[in-house]
């Protein structure tokens, strides 16, 4: 397909139709994409996941085609990484250290860190902090409460697209390549015993048009 002029409000007909048909029918589109995978961490027992390696059938949970490589005919290029603790809000006694404690010791004082590997290489380790959250839960609310209590939600740093990693290698097809994040100690929980965890790869997906 035609590069797109961006902010050209003086499209043509014929732009638009060259635009919507590839120049090469042998040639690949190219979209955006977010490639993401979840995994499940045990408090106090795991240090280490593993992103990508296998096929999920729950596509809200992986949309990965194949386990740890993409089909044949089709690339990724990462340009930006984001990874989300999928906390559920804590409501306990006053005395709860609370969602904010529990997502700083998961991502910070623990010194998690991830590694991207294809083939035989690793790029990386990198702080896990640097990967902020894709976003979480906005807004305010009001209840009538009986006695003290402690609520709170949180997600992993600011929506700001996640870590830049434009310039790591493109993934091509039938190509084994994973995500490790590792914790450098053991992490409890305040609350629950589990938290999903979701490692997203956004960046540009190519793959023939026919």
């Amino acid at each position: 397909m035609q590069d797109i002029k961006l902010l050209d409000p003086n499209f043509t007909f014929a732009d638009l139709e060259a635009m919507a048909k590839p120049l090469d029918a042998t040639g690949p589109e190219q979209f955006p994409h977010w490639l993401y995978d979840s995994q499940t961490f045990t408090f106090a027992t795991d240090t280490k996941l593993t992103f990508f390696q296998n096929v999920n059938a729950d596509k809200t949970l992986c949309n990965l085609q194949l386990a740890a490589s993409l089909p044949q005919g089709e690339y990724f290029w990462p340009q930006y990484a984001t990874f989300d603790p999928l906390f559920n809000s804590e409501v306990g006694a006053a005395t709860l250290a609370g969602m904010w404690d529990e997502i700083n010791r998961f991502v910070h004082t623990s010194h998690p860190s991830w590694t991207f590997s294809i083939k035989s290489k690793s790029y990386g380790p990198w702080p896990l902090s640097l990967a902020h959250g894709s976003g979480g839960a906005v807004g305010a609310g009001l209840a009538a409460i009986a006695g003290p209590l402690t609520y709170s939600q949180g997600n992993n740093g600011v929506q700001d697209g996640g870590q830049c990693i434009n310039g790591i290698p493109i993934i091509p097809p039938n190509t084994a390549f994973i995500i490790t994040v590792n914790w450098g100690a053991l992490v409890t929980g305040n609350v629950a015993a589990t938290v999903l965890c979701r490692f997203t790869l956004a960046g540009a997906y190519f793959r023939q048009v026919a």
